[in-house]
């Protein structure tokens, strides 16, 4: 067994999944129904406080890019570990200034 290739696949199958919570997430698919699916691989507290950073991820992005501040931020969520962040990265151009 190569323990490399499995932690591999792993990672790419937990990526998938969460991915996938959040297009059910964006795609307006109720968060209780969401945790719902995902409890036995995740806790329901866990699933909920992920997929409440995602919420705030995306009306930050969405905020900053209505307001033409996109290009000058990076909006990202730390994962599905507690604590479950969204954070928001302000960042200056200081060559173009």
């Amino acid at each position: 067994m190569n323990i490399s290739a499995e932690v591999d696949r792993f990672l790419t199958a937990k990526e998938q999944f969460l991915g996938a919570m959040r297009r059910e997430l964006r795609d307006e698919v109720p968060v209780s129904a969401i945790t719902e699916q995902v409890a036995s691989a995740f806790g329901r507290d866990q699933a909920m406080q992920y997929l409440a950073a995602v919420s705030v991820h995306d009306d930050a992005l969405k905020a900053l890019q209505e307001n033409g501040l996109g290009a000058a931020t990076r909006v990202h969520v730390t994962g599905i570990r507690a604590p479950g962040e969204a954070t928001l990265t302000l960042e200056r151009d200081t060559e173009g200034s």
